[in-house]
């Protein structure tokens, strides 16, 4: 399986996983369509591969800007999350959705 194919897979899980604990409560579920992304990858001290992801709807942003700096917001509730990929463990952890203003 090639680092794509597993990220995906590992990203989906999560997103299960998440919507799965959920009661009844859609202000909180998450999907992976629709969102714009930004990746930072990197090796953690113990040379490990992570990815980084942060999810947002639209932004208003410029290509050159989102590929320069992270998007960040305050608010928004569940069109702005992220969550970090360990590749090299096949885990995630990290899973941060923005609050409700």
């Amino acid at each position: 399986m090639n680092e794509l194919s597993e990220f995906e897979s590992i990203l989906e899980k999560a997103i299960i996983e998440h919507n799965s604990e959920l009661e009844n409560d859609s202000r909180w579920r998450l999907e992976l369509e629709g969102y714009n992304r930004q990746y930072v990858a990197i090796l953690n001290e113990k040379g490990e591969k992570e990815v980084w992801i942060n999810f947002f709807c639209d932004t208003g942003w410029t290509e050159d800007q989102l590929k320069s700096y992270p998007y960040e917001v305050d608010d928004g509730g569940n069109c702005f999350f992220n969550i970090k990929i360990n590749l090299t463990t096949g885990s995630y952890g990290d899973l941060r959705i923005n609050s409700i203003a």
